[in-house]
């Protein structure tokens, strides 16, 4: 578990970040759908970044469970 600490803190740092952002895009699609702004360049690039955050997010999730998951299966 020692050698997995890095790999654990940082998707816990991208998992409370995504959902911190989560409130950002939430409000970006709010006024992308009220489209009172002729100009939603902004907005827009907030939700694509929200995306990009949410798969970095699930990636890591993802490789931090398979090492997890290796790592228990040797030892048993």
């Amino acid at each position: 578990m020692q050698n997995h600490k890095t790999s654990i803190v940082v998707t816990l740092v991208l998992g409370i970040i995504s959902v911190l952002y989560l409130i950002v895009a939430v409000l970006a699609l709010l006024d992308i759908y009220q489209h009172r702004e002729p100009d939603l360049s902004e907005e827009w690039a907030v939700v694509v970044f929200g995306l990009f955050l949410f798969v970095l997010f699930s990636s890591s999730a993802i490789f931090t469970t398979i090492r997890l998951l290796r790592q228990n299966t040797k030892i048993s």
